[in-house]
This record gives structure tokens, sequence and C-alpha cells, in this order.
């Protein structure tokens, strides 16, 4: 009987074991740690996170107890260095321990349902990217210490709700527009706002009917009335394509950084909207995001932006100052085209400045193009001030530039001169066609002028680096004051028109050239008097050396090069050869001046310069004097003795 007894108590213990482990204090799961409260066991208190980061909704129930309060106060920090960015609280949960999101440091923004009536101490402090709390329900009681450096955070509560202020422990507190208020999709848990019917300003909850808010549908239906501000929550990662086009009330935008990408021509035709702010986090800025904003003013483009699309900023014609970041890397076709930037830095980590991105910027005077941008696009500058009418302005292209687009900096009215450093390597199809340029610098890496690339500039001096193959058909055509031009040994094709109606008196064409183009040198004005060429009789066009007064137009060529007679070109030929005549008595030094005779050989009336230089392995020739050689002429250097050496040469004027 004894043994009986004893081995039912027995077996009554090992029965009773379970029950006891289940009473445990302690527990986990769903990523997350939590305690048993002691005064109602079915409850817990989130005491530690662990899970992937990102959005995160706490879930009501976790091994079937319910959950009531996240951290235990203290140093229980749930949430800090954990990654996560939203925190969508559950209707269970009635308080928020001290410091439970105390230095999250990614957290941007907290739903907090209408059942949390207390909040710790320092709950959530230092949260420097906290940008939005949303409270749906009445004030909570809180300690003056619960926002600690959340500088950029706004609280946000609902009409209805009591004990709400202007300032709530230390934030501005706002109230937020009444859910009801906004049409939306839902789909796979998540919610697209698709209209707006209420009136004023707008704040898109991050969450409804606990499900967050995550996209902004295409072509949102703003039925509201009266100018109104836009506040996007952070849950929010899509803006779609037109989602807020032609909001004719739309005045103040927000854009969170949990935003990739803003639709193409999301904000088009905003005739009222004043300011965007883009948050850091924003990748790529849509095709039309704000074209035609017309009173656009104030924009920031934060670091994370990488590409400015297709006409984003064209026509915003309030805007006068813009910094594009050193994250950019792409700025797309017409991008700021037609609006009324006064100044911008291109970043070197642009490798592309997209066709006419600034084109018809009428009010832009002052670019700066940093090293590392590797293409100017076609029209990129078009019609686009680049100076005043008090002073001309100037455009230094970085040796990083390989192409300068076709009519890149065309029609700007006061851009005086062009630097173009080293490491261009082709200049495009009337580049610089009709602006006010006077002076250029053009490297010898350049290989292409294109065609009318400097057309009706008002440039007096060229010199074409050596490398440049073909100067294109009118290259530099109607350039009225352009009175010297060097062409160098490279160049083999003088294009149609490529000087016509310039200044020119004289030029030099190499013996590379081999062909020239119809009315390449047609000065219309008569001023053309005297052509040089160095090598063989080139292919010609018709009217080469026409002009509208006077045949006066003499072609001189060389001894021993062949193809020539007179006329050519329907211009008199004439050999061109002067003669220093290394002896005899006017040879040497008289009256302390050294000299010597100048003889013309078989042709009479050349053009010469007699020129001098003191180094020949690197030769600066200085001009000593021009004249027309007859028959003879003596020529004489009192300036001789002021030289270690001194070498003398002719040359055509």
């Amino acid at each position: 009987m004894m043994r009986g007894t004893i081995r039912t108590l027995f077996a009554l213990l090992l029965l009773a074991a379970p029950a006891a482990l289940q009473a445990q204090p302690f527990g986990s799961g769903d990523g997350y740690n939590y305690s048993v409260n002691a005064s109602a066991t079915n409850t817990i208190t989130i005491t530690g996170y662990d899970g992937p980061g990102g959005a995160v909704t706490i879930p009501t129930n976790i091994n079937g107890l319910t959950v009531s309060s996240i951290g235990s106060g203290g140093t229980n920090q749930v949430f800090a260095d954990t990654g996560v960015t939203i925190v969508v609280i559950p209707g269970s949960v009635l308080s928020i321990g001290a410091e439970a999101f105390e230095g999250c440091a990614s957290l941007a923004s907290v739903i907090t349902p209408g059942s949390v009536t207390n909040l710790g101490e320092e709950a959530f402090a230092h949260c420097t990217k906290l940008t939005s709390v949303y409270f749906n329900g009445n004030a909570p009681s809180a300690d003056a210490s619960v926002f600690d450096s959340d500088t950029n955070a706004t609280l946000y509560y609902l009409a209805g709700t009591t004990n709400w202020s202007a300032t709530f422990a230390g934030l501005p507190a706002v109230m937020s527009t009444a859910q009801d208020q906004f049409s939306y999709t839902t789909n796979a848990g998540a919610i697209t706002i698709t209209g707006f019917s209420g009136a004023g300003a707008v704040v898109i909850p991050d969450a409804i009917n606990g499900l967050l808010v995550t996209s902004i549908g295409t072509n949102t239906i703003y039925d509201g009335t009266g100018y109104a501000s836009l506040t996007i929550p952070y849950s929010v990662t899509n803006i779609g394509e037109e989602a807020f086009a032609n909001w004719e009330y739309l005045t103040n935008v927000s854009i969170p950084g949990s935003v990739a990408t803003i639709g193409a021509y999301a904000f088009y035709d905003g005739p009222n909207l004043i300011s965007v702010m883009i948050e850091n986090g924003v990748i790529s800025i849509g095709a039309g995001a704000f074209n035609n904003c017309y009173v656009l003013a104030s924009v920031t483009i934060p670091d994370s932006v990488t590409s400015i699309g297709a006409s984003a900023f064209a026509g915003c014609q309030n805007l006068g100052s813009i910094t594009i970041s050193d994250s950019v890397t792409n700025i797309g076709a017409a991008a700021f085209a037609n609006s009324s930037l006064g100044s911008v830095t291109i970043p070197g980590s642009v490798t592309s400045i997209g066709d006419g991105a600034f084109g018809s910027c009428i009010l832009l005077t002052n670019v700066t193009i940093d090293n590392g941008v590797t293409s100017i696009g076609d029209n990129a500058f078009i019609n686009s001030s680049l100076g005043s009418p008090r002073m001309f302005g100037s455009v230094t292209i970085p040796g990083s530039v390989t192409n300068i687009g076709d009519d890149a900096f065309a029609g700007c009215p006061f851009l005086g001169s062009v630097t173009i450093d080293h490491g261009v390597t082709s200049i495009g199809g009337g580049a610089f066609d009709s602006s006010a340029l006077s002076s250029i610098s053009i490297p010898d890496s350049v290989t292409n002028i294109g065609a009318y690339a400097f057309q009706s500039t008002f440039l007096s001096s060229v010199t074409i680096p050596n490398g440049v193959i073909s100067i294109g058909e009118g290259a530099f055509l109607n350039c009225i004051n352009l009175r010297s031009v060097t062409i160098p040994d490279s160049v083999t094709s003088i294009g149609e028109d490529a000087f016509g109606l310039c200044a020119l008196h004289s030029v030099t064409i190499p013996g590379s050239v081999t062909n020239i183009g119809a009315g390449a040198f047609d000065d219309g004005l008569g001023l053309l008097t005297s052509v040089i060429f160095t090598g063989n009789a080139p292919t010609v066009g018709a009217g080469v050396f026409e002009n509208g007064y006077t045949n006066i137009t003499t072609v001189y060529y060389l001894p021993g090069t062949t193809g020539w007679s007179s006329p050519f070109a329907d211009r008199p030929a004439v050999l061109w050869n002067p003669q220093i005549q290394a002896g005899g008595t006017n040879f040497g030094v008289q009256n302390n001046q050294f000299g010597f005779t100048i003889t013309n050989g078989s042709t009479t009336n050349i053009p010469i310069v007699v020129e001098a230089c003191t180094n020949l392995a690197s030769p600066v020739w200085i001009p000593l004097q021009t004249l027309t050689l007859s028959n003879s002429f003596y020529f004489s250097d009192p300036q001789w003795t002021n030289y270690f050496a001194r070498f003398y040469g002719l040359g055509f004027p």
C-alpha cells in the first residue's frame, strides 16, 4: 500500500514539471526577446530585438502572449544599433519604457497606437534621423527627456484627440490629416495612396488601419481647396509617375529619404509649388519631376542623389540657384532648360551633361565645370547668358572632357572667353556659334573642329592646334573681327566657307592641305590681299577667294612645288622666292650694324617679313621689318649687339 502511494506521488510530480517550465519569466520569438509580466502572466514586455531591421511592425502576440509594453526601463535599449527605420507599434501596447529606442540611429518614423498612455525617460532620445512620430490617440504622459537631441522630428496627432498643444516634450506637434480623407488601394498588406479630398495642408500618414503606406500612385487625385503643404511619410518608398502633377494649390513638399526614385513628372506643372526639401536617401529625380513648376525657388538636392532626369527642373523660372552634390553622375537632357538659374557648379562626379541641360537659361551668368566631367552634350548651354551686359563671362572646359557637343555654347550673348584644357579632342559643330566669344585657347589635344563651330563670333585671332586634320564647313564663317589665323601642318582639308566673311588680310596654307572647299576664304569685304601656299597646289572649290569688291587677292607659292599655274582659283599666282645674299660687300657689320641684302629672285613686288630668333633648337621668330620687295633691299639691325647670338630669316607676313 505504501509503495503504491509513493509511486502515485512520483507520477504527479512528473506531470507538474512541464507547467513549471512554461512559467519561466523570459522568452524569445519572431526576432524579439521579452520578459513575462508578473502581474499579468499572459502579457509580455519586449526587452530586445535582433531582427533584420528596416520597416518593423511589432506583433500583437508573441508565442501566444500579448505585447503590452516595450522596454523595461533603466538602460534597456531595445532597438539601439538595430538598423530599424520605421516602427509600427500595435494597439496592445500601453507603455514605452525608459530608453526603449534611445540611440536608434536609423529610426526615421514611429506610429504609436491610441492605447499608449506613458512614455518613459529618453524613450526616443538621440535618434538623430527621427523625422516623424504619429500618435493615434490622446497625448500620453511623457518625461521632458523623451525626445532629447531629436531636433529634426515633428509629432503628428489626430483631430478629436485631447491634451495636445503646439509642442509636446519639446518637439513641434501638428494635427495630422484625417485618414478618411484619403483614397487608397491595398496590395500584399501595403497601401498605395490614390487621392485626397480634404482641405489645406496634407500630411500623408505612415499607416492606415495598421497597414504601412508605401506608395503614392500614378495621377493621384487632389480634390482639396486652399494653398497647402505636403508631408510624405518615411514609410513611402515609391512616388509614381505624375503622382502630384497639376496639383494647383500645392506650395511646399518634403520628400523623405525612404523614397529611392521620384517618379517621372511627379510634380509636373505645379503652378504654386515654392519649395522642395529632398532628404538624404533619394537616389534619382525622375524625368520632368518638377517640370514647369514656374515659381519653384528653393530646392535641396542631397548627397545621395546620383541622377537628375531629363527636364527634371525645366521651366522653373524662379529657381535662382541650386547645389548639385558630388554624388550626382548624370544630368539628363534639358534638366534645367529654360529655368532662371543664376549660377551653377557641375561637380566632377558628373560624367555627362545631357543635351540641352542648361539651354535657354537667360539669367545663367556663371558656370563652373569641375575636372571629371567627360562629355558636354549637344545644346548643353545654348542661348544661355554665361555673363552679363556689364561683364562678359568666361568658361573653362577641363581636360577630362573628351567632346564638346554640337551647339553646346551657341547663342550665348555674353560669353566672352573660353579656355579649353588639354585633353579635349573634339569641338562639335556650331559649338560656339553666334556667341560673344572674343578669346579662346584651343589645346593641341583637339583633333576635330566641327562645322560652324565658331561661326559669327568676335574672335580676332586663332591658333589652330597641331593635330587637327580637318577644319569643318563654315567653322569660322562670319567672324568679322578675325584678322589672324594659324593653320598647322596637320590639316589636310579646309571645308566650304570655313573662313568666309572674315577680316583676314593674309593667310598661310601649309603643304599638308590637299583640298579647300568652295568659298573657304570668301571675305566679302575685299580685305584678303595675299595667300601663300607652302606645298603643292591643292584641289579647290568654286569661289575660294571670292569677294564682293575687287579681285585684289594674289596667290603665292614656293620654289620646287608643283601643280601651279596663273591664274589659280581665278587669282594671279606668283612664285615667292626672296633670297638673303650671304656675301658681297653689304653682308656683315657696317657702321656698327649687322646687315645684308635681300633680292627677289625672278618675281617683283612680293611681300616679306624679316624675322630673327636666338635659338634654332627651339626657335621663336620675332618680326623685325615688313615690306614689299621690288628688286632688292638692304636690311640692317642696330640691336644685334644686344644678343649673344641672333639668327635671321625671311617669312610671309
